[in-house]
């Protein structure tokens, strides 16, 4: 039935995934969220549980079920670029995140639609005028967007503060010998009457410098004692924000290219909504894979210690984001499915290209939301980006 779809049921659709992928990030910009200090990796199992949990019901439309491998290869793809995506969300932002990627997903779709399938279009011409407009406009968006202070949106859990500077004070400790009180404390744990004289040791502060090298290189010792920041030396020399926009720049090249194997399983007469239970099946593996190379990761700093590898695994938090991260995958759900539905009826490039009017959605709510756009310029000048936007895509639909 899906087949059947004409142009206009596929801008609906396209439409319908601009709506609720512009929209996924709001959850996950929740309070529980950012209390939480959640995990990229943890909203990404929640959104891919759910992928996988809701692509099932394409049955109940007559779709066949059917496998194809090239699932494994969109999961690969779609994992990788959405935990980017996740983190980009957490850490420059709605706006400026989906700003950012927006752009280089729709040179990825431009460049595989027109080059590799070779789409028919009416004029190159007005594509490559309709492309640059729009990623004039989405490029714009993003500009001005405000740098909003991470530090006051998001910031590093207290905790872990305490537990990395606890973690050189009790591995100094443990190498000099001396323990001030350690009837009064467990492993890892410094007062603050301490503090001075640890700080006044030179001897501690020699071996201190040693864990310092020893956390920069990510070597922890999990069982109270160090916590590994597997960004730790990107954060020496770049900002939250600018780690944000590179993970949203990987985003849209890597996880840009998420739906181009499901060009390749038509040959195979999987195609459109058909292809979702593969792309789920084939999330979910490669969701698995990527836990047990994290907790291999672990394990090899930890000397093989089973225990201490999987205290050092991210918690779930369920109570706290499961809401959120449920909400979040349902409504990428939903986007993805349209997603599907707008390409097969308006092919790669101009499909996915209306999709990525998903950046004027995430725009609003930053502006009107988050207010993490402010001022009468930088909001205008927002505006006019999105107005540009609109009329590369408007450009973009005249062509097919």
């Amino acid at each position: 039935m899906f087949e059947e779809c004409s142009n206009s049921c596929g801008l609906i659709a396209a439409f319908i995934s601009a709506l609720c992928i512009g929209s996924f990030g709001v959850p996950l910009k929740s309070d529980a969220c950012i209390k939480m200090n959640a995990d990229p990796l943890i909203m990404q199992t929640y959104k891919t549980f759910m992928l996988f949990s809701t692509s099932w019901l394409v049955l109940l439309f007559g779709v066949p079920l059917q496998f194809t491998p090239f699932g494994i290869l969109s999961g690969l793809f779609w994992i990788l670029g959405g935990t980017a995506g996740i983190y980009a969300i957490r850490n420059a932002g709605l706006a400026v995140a989906i700003g950012t990627w927006a752009p280089t997903s729709v040179i990825t779709s431009f460049f595989w639609g027109i080059f590799i399938f070779e789409e028919k279009i009416k004029s190159p011409t007005q594509v490559c005028v309709a492309i640059l407009l729009l990623m004039t406009g989405l490029i714009g968006m993003g500009r001005y967007s405000k740098k909003f202070n991470i530090d006051d949106d998001l910031t590093r859990d207290d905790n872990s503060e305490k537990d990395e500077y606890n973690a050189h004070v009790c591995e100094a400790e443990e190498q000099t010998g001396h323990f001030k009180n350690p009837s009064k404390r467990g492993p890892g744990i410094v007062s603050e009457e301490e503090k001075p004289f640890l700080h006044n040791s030179s001897t501690v502060k020699n071996i201190t410098e040693k864990v310092n090298n020893k956390l920069d290189k990510d070597r922890a010792n999990i069982g109270g004692k160090c916590k590994t920041n597997f960004v730790y030396r990107l954060y020496s020399r770049l900002s939250r924000r600018d780690l944000g926009i590179l993970a949203a720049v990987f985003n849209g090249c890597w996880g840009g290219t998420t739906m181009i194997p499901m060009h390749y399983a038509r040959s195979h007469g999987i195609w459109g909504p058909g292809y979702l239970i593969s792309f789920a099946c084939g999330s979910m593996f490669v969701l698995i894979m990527l836990w047990m190379v994290r907790f291999g990761h672990h394990l090899y700093q930890t000397n093989y210690d089973l225990a201490a590898s999987y205290q050092a695994l991210p918690s779930f938090h369920f109570r706290e984001l499961s809401v959120s991260g449920i909400f979040s995958g349902l409504l990428l759900c939903i986007g993805l499915f349209s997603s599907m539905i707008a390409i097969l009826s308006l092919g790669q490039a101009i499909g996915n290209s209306l999709v990525n009017a998903k950046v004027i959605i995430s725009g609003l709510w930053g502006i009107f939301f988050y207010k993490e756009i402010t001022g009468k310029e930088f909001i205008s000048k927002w505006l006019l980006s999105a107005a540009i936007a609109v009329f590369g895509i408007l450009l973009l639909v005249y062509q097919k």
